[in-house]
Parts: C-alpha cells; structure tokens; sequence
C-alpha cells in the first residue's frame, strides 16, 4: 500500500471518509454481480502500471483505472479512478477534496 493512502487505513480514518467509501470499490457499489470483465494493461514504466478493468456490474457498464506500484515482489494498488459517470478518484475521496468527484 502506498504512503498515499496509507494513513486512511489506521485506527485514525477520518470519518468524513468513512461515510464516502463504496462498500465494494472494486465492483464500484454495494451490491455486485460482476460480468463481461476485461482487464487492460494501459502503461508500465519501472515500477510502476496503469491496469484497466472494464466490466458490467448488475448490467451497468464500468470502467476503472487502477495506478499500482511494485514494492516487495509484488504490485500494489496505489490509486483507483471511475472513469465512467459519476467519476471519482479514490484518494481525492479519502481525503475530502473537493473535487473528488468532478461531475457532481
């Protein structure tokens, strides 16, 4: 896990937070059956990749970018992105930005 976000798993999450967080970011909602999944190299430089998963969640097309970083033989999550509407950024949400969700 990255430094980045890091700090938003300890005991000390902030709340604001807490009530943001999708149940299942991975299925980008609380509830899920997850269909047609592709997933996409996008770039890799070093230690570092942009990985994409499209698929339908409950008939609803999604489409998420995920930033990882290779750290200790294997690669880690360091950033999720919704690139389709409504999009958000993960650690923009973590931490109350204002624009974490640019289209609202």
């Amino acid at each position: 896990m990255s430094a980045a976000i890091r700090p938003y798993f300890a005991e000390n999450f902030p709340s604001r937070a807490k009530n943001q967080v999708f149940s299942n970011v991975d299925a980008n909602g609380q509830d899920w059956k997850i269909g047609d999944l592709s997933v996409t190299l996008v770039s890799q430089a070093g230690d570092k990749a942009v990985v994409e998963a499209k698929f339908s969640n409950l008939g609803d097309a999604e489409d998420l970018r995920y930033d990882l970083v290779h750290s200790g033989g294997r690669w880690l999550i360091d950033e999720i992105q919704s690139m389709t509407k409504p999009r958000w950024t993960m650690s923009k949400i973590l931490a109350g930005a204002p624009d974490a969700f640019p289209d609202q």
